[in-house]
């Protein structure tokens, strides 16, 4: 496991700056509107099992630095899915998570903490069982798309984001028993 630590409600508070921090960097220096605000709501549920939460906080301790969200669904249907028609080898009993929420500051980007948090995914996805991994990435975000690309994820659907309308690629990576 990496320097990645599960999030708690004590993080909360911390959840929503690094949030509404990144989407304000986002907003001033004009990028691409690849990420829609989450609710206190919504990360309060994903700390809580079967969801969990990762962060990484500078010096171990000190400000969060990025942070993502391991999403179960429950009762899921790919065909009700945008994006997901296609899914290759989807049986009903099988489980899937879907990465959600991965956020990196701006000033610790391009030191590979996506990929360190798509990794410490993977290794929780075979922990606990999961078959199906499932991520939307916004097209213009190369960097997470190539860490996608190199963990072996297929691009397997391309569609319009109904939160934010922007283009979203969708991948997918089915986990093998022996993996």
């Amino acid at each position: 496991m990496s320097d990645f630590q599960q999030l708690s409600e004590d993080d909360l508070k911390d959840i929503i700056y690094l949030q509404d921090h990144v989407i304000a960097h986002i907003k001033a220096e004009n990028l691409a509107p690849y990420i829609v605000a989450r609710t206190d709501t919504y990360f309060e549920k994903h700390l809580l099992p079967p969801h969990k939460m990762i962060g990484f906080r500078k010096n171990g301790n000190g400000k969060l630095l990025a942070q993502c969200a391991f999403h179960v669904p429950q009762n899921f249907k790919p065909e009700k899915e945008i994006g997901l028609e296609d899914m290759p080898e989807f049986d009903g009993g099988d489980s899937v998570t879907i990465l959600q929420a991965a956020l990196v500051h701006p000033e610790a980007r391009g030191k590979g903490l996506m990929k360190t948090m798509i990794l410490d995914w993977l290794d929780w996805a075979k922990e606990t069982s999961k078959k199906h991994l499932l991520a939307r990435v916004e097209v213009s975000h190369q960097a997470s798309i190539s860490v996608f690309k190199k963990n072996d994820f297929n691009r397997i659907g391309l569609v319009k984001d109904a939160r934010d309308g922007a283009d979203v690629y969708v991948y997918h990576k089915i986990l093998k028993a022996e993996e």
